[in-house]
């Protein structure tokens, strides 16, 4: 009988010839570069492939799904492990695993530098009547540091005290922007698999509240709203290509920093998405000079619902999704399948900084050209947005900006 798995995370907010990065910090010598170049490799080769559709606001938290993805990782053998190590551009184990644990030991004393609020976390939720893996187990709980928790899975109160448990886990760790991720699992299910990354950071230039004020923005070429836009003139790192211009927005000490990336007049949101590959985002912020910006920039507040089980089937994976998938018995000896692989994000960009939060659950169901020295740039049209983090070199979120009215 296919046993029911739930894999949840929760997270904040956002290679095949991938840059190198040894100008970023060095987390645990020579594994973090390698690995820090896998998480920005899966951040990029997957993102045009999992989520084709412009139409809408959307934002995603590809460190957040890749933490997720690390833990299956850790259990997986045979095809299953192949393609998971393909998906995510990683290969040793053990340097992926030691690389992760330092990445959160780095953004625990992030959360301790003044103009930074950040926390990652794991948990376990098990079914206190099944068996798991005891080495897998181990490592969720010594290098991941996991916290366990066990629970009657076995009946529909059981199963409704587990969603109030997890749901209130999600709340905090997320400082209430995810306050529910799950509405309700089935009897049967045996575990859920959470981590929690919550992010926010105060900028370095802020923009003043008094010079906020309404000003156009084209949904399309032919249709404007009009919404609150924030200005500001400053000198920031910028590119200009044939495809976008680019302006990078620091938080406090320049730790971390918001790429937003505005497409060229004629040129489309999805087909300059489609062009900002790992290596072009590397070598606009690398080739982006100073220069003096008068930005206008609109305010966002939106979160988004995302199925990255449909994402995955789009990106052509085949062994994570069978039911039921082979390949994680060092998990659980149960036949499992995934069900449902779900994320929810929000972000809200405003004058003094920003604060976003993602949640992704896997259900696993049982079976640059160089800038002018000045420049005006008008953020009034469709845009897409990278927020990166300047000392460890990962991108944390990322994501389109389609109607900055739009909730979601």
């Amino acid at each position: 009988m296919i046993k029911r798995v739930m894999l949840l995370l929760v997270s904040v907010a956002f290679l095949s010839g991938c840059p190198q990065v040894d100008d970023f910090l060095d987390l645990n010598a020579v594994a973090s570069q390698a690995v820090i170049e896998s998480v920005n490799g899966f951040s990029f080769e997957t993102y045009t492939d999992m989520f084709p559709d412009c139409s809408q606001n959307m934002v995603y938290s590809p460190l957040s799904f890749y933490y997720s993805l690390a833990m299956l990782y850790e259990g997986a053998d045979g095809s299953l492990k192949a393609e998971l190590a393909e998906l995510m551009n990683t290969g040793d184990q053990e340097e992926l695993t030691t690389t992760l644990a330092a990445m959160a030991d780095y953004y625990e004393s992030v959360n301790m530098a003044p103009g930074y609020d950040m926390a990652l976390s794991n948990g376990l939720w098990l079914n206190k009547n099944r068996s798991f893996g005891e080495a897998w187990l181990a490592k969720m709980t010594d290098r991941f540091e996991s916290a366990v928790s066990t629970q009657d899975f076995s009946s529909q109160a059981g199963c409704d005290e587990a969603v109030k448990s997890i749901n209130r886990w999600a709340d905090r760790s997320t400082m209430g922007l995810i306050p529910s991720i799950l509405e309700s699992v089935d009897p049967g299910t045996v575990m859920a698999l959470t981590n929690a990354l919550y992010f926010k950071g105060k900028w370095e230039n802020g923009f003043k509240r008094i010079d906020t004020e309404l000003r156009d923005f084209y949904l399309t070429p032919e249709k404007k709203i009009q919404v609150p836009t924030m200005s500001i003139e400053e000198d920031f790192p910028a590119a200009v290509d044939e495809n976008y211009t680019m302006v990078a927005l620091p938080y406090r000490d320049n730790r971390f920093g918001l790429y937003i990336f505005l497409p060229a007049e004629g040129v489309s949101l999805k087909s300059m998405e489609e062009a900002l590959t790992a290596e072009e985002f590397f070598d606009a912020r690398k080739l982006g000079a100073e220069s003096k910006v008068k930005l206008y920039l609109p305010k966002f507040n939106f979160k988004s619902k995302l199925d990255l089980k449909a994402a995955l089937q789009k990106a052509g994976l085949v062994e994570l999704l069978k039911q039921p998938v082979e390949g994680l018995s060092a998990v659980c000896k149960d036949e499992i399948a995934i069900d449902q692989i779900l994320q929810q994000a929000t972000i809200e960009v405003d004058e003094s900084g920003t604060t976003a939060a993602a949640v992704t659950a896997i259900m696993v169901f049982g079976a640059c050209a160089a800038p002018p020295q000045e420049m005006e740039l008008h953020v009034d049209r469709p845009f897409a947005f990278i927020l990166f983090d300047e000392e460890c070199g990962e991108v944390l979120f990322r994501g389109r900006v389609v109607d900055p009215a739009a909730s979601e």
